[in-house]
């Protein structure tokens, strides 16, 4: 099937040009003629063509992953053949939840650990996907769970927190909170932490499942605790990214964005990063607050960042992954989705990985941006994040299961 460009049908694939040719034939793209030529340092960069003159209205030719034809008006040539340059992947297996999974796998000890809205958390062999246990709460998990030596801690909607035995899924405790837990727990030096709903922060006892200490905050903690250096970092919807002692609770420190801060942070060389619903990413001092650097993005950021090396990335509900400096702030390159991105990334070797709202997980190089390889979904990929382990990705989605994929 040709690709259109104003009407006008591409050529036979033999008579394009060498670096087209290997991307191959199987769906039409349909590109208004100015759109193509708008953007030629960005069709030369990321399909390596020799030089301008390779553009012509008989030159671009597309290789678009799924069923039908692409209609991609109003997008830069770039960001198309970005999003439709590779074949899909085949998953090594799917697991079938009972409804939505926005709840991220937690790998450990071969099973892999995840919630659904279906009130379930599940246990699943990372080799073939079939359940080993499912433990029954109460209320929907959104949460993600953390497995700490043979207990697997997870939030849900019933309000409490879960402490469960990894090898049988029985129940050890639970912890009464005062509304919904979306927050994930952290376990750190004997202590679970997770923020609540009730606008609280709860530091439990990770065997007993006795309270320590709590925290009042402004509004809803949907960010998940992070724990540096004695210090508990957590973002809050009432604007605050705060840093709290994680003996004690007491407050050492507030940074106050423009909006809601469902982001959760990461923290490395003395700074701590996170994204605020006011489109912006932060760099804070991680001892003091202090403002180092921020980055605008298109929309809200409620992504968590993910560090390797010098690069911080993130992803925005503008449908952008961002590649950022980490000790400046400046943009080294984005990759563009069809849809909203609140999973977070995750890095393995030279190639990161992160699910978008348009249906699709996207693995992404790290060295230009440029798209690696593509896996469609049956539903959206929401707040769950990729996880990899073993070199397998795992993640959950929207359309209520759970996938297993290769990395690349």
């Amino acid at each position: 099937i040709p690709v259109l460009v104003d009407g006008v049908p591409m050529p036979d694939t033999d008579l394009m040009p060498p670096g087209l040719q290997t991307l191959g034939q199987r769906n039409a793209v349909r590109l208004d003629y100015e759109t193509f030529r708008s953007d030629t340092e960005g069709l030369i960069r990321v399909l390596r063509l020799p030089s301008k003159e390779e553009i012509s209205r008989r030159t671009l030719f597309k290789w678009v992953a799924g069923g039908s034809a692409a209609a991609v008006g109003g997008l830069g040539v770039a960001a198309v053949v970005q999003l439709q340059a590779s074949r899909p992947v085949e998953p090594l297996w799917t697991f079938q939840t009972g409804d939505e999974v926005y709840s991220s796998p937690a790998v450990a000890g071969g099973t892999v650990y995840i919630g659904s809205v279906d009130a379930r958390l599940y246990a699943l062999d990372t080799g073939s996907g079939k359940p080993r246990w499912s433990y029954q709460t109460n209320g929907a998990i959104t949460s993600t769970p953390a497995v700490s030596g043979e207990t697997v801690y997870v939030g849900s909607n019933d309000m409490k927190l879960h402490a469960v035995d990894t090898a049988g899924g029985q129940p050890r405790w639970t912890f009464q909170a005062g509304a919904p837990l979306h927050s994930s727990p952290t376990v750190d030096g004997g202590l679970v932490y997770i923020g609540c709903r009730d606008h609280r922060v709860y530091a439990v006892d990770a065997v007993s499942g006795a309270e320590r200490w709590r925290f009042e905050g402004g509004d809803w903690f949907n960010s998940s605790p992070k724990v540096a250096g004695g210090v508990v970092y957590i973002g809050c919807r009432d604007h605050n990214f705060y840093a709290l002692d994680a003996v004690t609770g007491e407050k050492r420190w507030a940074y106050t964005t423009e909006s809601t801060v469902d982001s959760s942070a990461v923290i490395s060389s003395g700074l701590v990063y996170f994204g605020s619903d006011d489109h912006f990413v932060y760099a804070l001092q991680a001892a003091s607050g202090e403002w180092v650097w921020s980055f605008g993005a298109g929309k809200g950021v409620v992504s968590t960042p993910c560090l390797l090396g010098k690069v911080l990335y993130v992803g925005s509900d503008d449908g952008n992954l961002y590649a950022l400096d980490s000790s400046t702030g400046r943009e080294r390159w984005r990759f563009g989705t069809g849809n909203g991105i609140r999973s977070s990334p995750t890095v393995a070797g030279t190639v990161v990985y992160v699910g978008s709202r348009d249906f699709r997980l996207y693995s992404v190089n790290t060295a230009d941006g440029s798209l690696a390889r593509t896996f469609p979904a049956q539903g959206p990929i929401d707040d769950s994040s990729p996880v990899i382990a073993d070199n397998r990705v795992y993640v959950g989605s929207l359309d209520g299961r759970v996938y297993a994929l290769p990395t690349v």
